[in-house]
């Protein structure tokens, strides 16, 4: 494992511990939350270890199991500084209210 893959397993934990817990306050067994989802059971349980890649069709499946897809928004943190595309907008203004 790299150190880039590293980071990337730190910053997945609490997503993969959020997932076991909601899955647990079910009671489900990891192969109950692989049927549900539509998933192989080898796939959930490597996704709680861990390790293993899911995509992103799997992963909604599961928050859809688990009615937390409208908690999607929050795994996504705010950008602190505007899209390029909005600083060239605002350069083209200001040179246009120059003018």
């Amino acid at each position: 494992m790299d150190q880039f893959d590293g980071i990337i397993a730190e910053s997945l934990k609490p997503l993969i511990e959020g997932l076991r817990n909601a899955r647990l306050s079910h009671n489900w067994s990891q192969a109950d939350m692989a049927a549900r989802s539509g998933i192989s059971r080898s796939a959930y349980q490597n996704l709680e270890n861990g390790c293993g890649n899911i995509t992103l069709v799997n992963l909604l499946a599961i928050l859809a199991v688990l009615k937390l897809e409208q908690n999607l928004s929050l795994l996504i943190p705010p950008t602190l500084e505007p899209i390029k595309s909005d600083r060239r907008r605002a350069r083209r203004r200001k040179i246009q209210q120059s003018s």
